[in-house]
């Protein structure tokens, strides 16, 4: 896989960026590209498995290695992450991932907030993050592990801080957590880096199209180049600097809408992305897509798909359309009465998305 085919393909979701302040005015702005070569809209079509996750950290495919702990087993992953272990036959739901990204301001602090949000957790204050956050000395490396818990999901990850920011998360069900919690302790003891090049090649053994390869950020796109146009409804703002995995952060009353797009190839398959939107506001995972329901429509020529995820603190609508070979997703995010203050107005924003 080359490593264009990663820039294009990268995702987050959410995932990602840390919430960042709204000072532009408060009026109604349209934003337009330039009229380049059109994209054709697509019909939607269902969102497709990326390739395979490379099973295995052979010698040379990253600057990170481990040892397997006894029972995990390696399985198809994300195309952002080098490494998915499926940790109990059991609950086969249950994945350990290895993710690195690029460095970001506060970065320990900033994916702490993000997966207490993830949880439905307050976010916990940077003079709090003893409370939560134990460093590990692994060699010459800080190690941070996170232990998070809210009924009836948990959090274990350990974050690392070099040139980039390495991830080892793994989220479920409580009980099923804390009986990996020994193994996952082992994992991160064993992780050593080397001077290895992130790029190297596979090793013969490894089929090239398996080796996985370090993904690149793209940057942020400006509203003169990101290829879609909109009207923000009277009293939403737009963040100046979103980050590099979104087209926008905007500022919805005390709601957030944030845009992103990505390669139609590389988002994942259905049940994983409803899962992970689930799990952002405190929702279990469900084990097939009819149990989230979910409405089309035809806006503009293009057919939208519309999930309404209600969970114990936060809701979350999100919207999303297949367009040529990306996917574009809106998703409007907030406390219940924020989201429904806002929803008439955020159905009115998609209604006014065009294509270039």
């Amino acid at each position: 896989m080359k490593l264009t085919r990663w820039t294009r393909g990268i995702l987050v979701l959410s995932c990602f960026a840390a919430t960042l302040g709204c000072d532009a005015d408060d009026q109604i702005t349209t934003y337009q590209a330039p009229k380049d070569q059109p994209a054709p809209i697509q019909p939607l079509r269902p969102l497709t498995p990326p390739a395979a996750a490379a099973p295995v950290n052979e010698a040379g495919s990253t600057p990170l290695t481990w040892s397997v702990p006894e029972g995990w087993k390696p399985v198809e992953g994300n195309q952002m992450s080098v490494v998915t272990f499926q940790v109990s036959d059991a609950n086969p739901q249950v994945k350990c991932t290895v993710t690195p990204l690029p460095m970001i301001p506060d970065a320990l602090q900033a994916n702490v907030n993000r997966w207490e949000n993830q949880l439905g957790l307050p976010p916990t204050k940077a003079e709090d993050l003893a409370k939560v956050v134990k460093p590990v000395q692994v060699g010459d490396q800080v190690v941070n592990v996170v232990d998070l818990a809210s009924d009836p999901n948990a959090i274990l990850g350990a974050i690392i801080e070099r040139d980039q920011i390495w991830f080892i998360k793994m989220t479920g069900p409580k009980d099923v957590i804390a009986g990996q919690r020994e193994k996952f302790d082992a994992l991160v003891k064993s992780l050593k880096f080397t001077d290895q090049p992130t790029t190297a090649p596979a090793t013969p053994q490894m089929p090239p199209q398996m080796a996985p390869q370090m993904p690149q950020m793209p940057a942020a796109p400006g509203a003169e180049n990101r290829g879609v146009k909109w009207t923000l409804p009277g009293g939403w703002t737009e963040a100046p600097n979103p980050s590099a995995m979104r087209l926008a952060t905007l500022k919805a009353g005390d709601a957030e809408v944030v845009a992103s797009r990505l390669n139609s190839q590389g988002w994942g398959n259905l049940i994983d992305n409803i899962n992970r939107w689930r799990g952002q506001i405190g929702l279990e995972p469900v084990d097939d897509p009819a149990k989230q329901p979910a409405t089309t429509e035809d806006l503009n020529g293009a057919k939208w798909t519309t999930y309404d995820l209600a969970g114990p603190q936060k809701r979350m609508i999100v919207k999303y359309v297949t367009v040529g070979d990306s996917v574009l997703f809106f998703r409007l995010t907030g406390a219940p009465q924020a989201v429904e203050t806002q929803k008439a107005a955020f159905d009115e924003f998609v209604k006014s998305i065009k294509f270039e």
